[in-house]
């Protein structure tokens, strides 16, 4: 577990799913960008909803270690 700003480069170990559009922004394996990142802190202040990541609060995320 990781801060998610910390996350950047990191193979993610969850899904994070943005509401709208509902469709996974990024999926377990796939490798966080920091535009993912700055996507979803952007979306949150516009109100979006996210779903999929355990941290309800969206401070931190589950990788996967190489």
């Amino acid at each position: 577990r990781v801060k998610l700003k910390d996350s950047i480069g990191k193979i993610s170990g969850e899904y994070i799913i943005p509401y709208p559009p509902g469709i996974s922004l990024i999926s377990p394996g796939e490798i966080i960008s920091e535009e993912i990142i700055t996507y979803i802190h952007q979306g949150i202040k516009n109100g979006m909803i996210v779903s999929g990541i355990k941290d309800t609060n969206l401070e931190f995320i589950d990788i996967i270690e190489k």
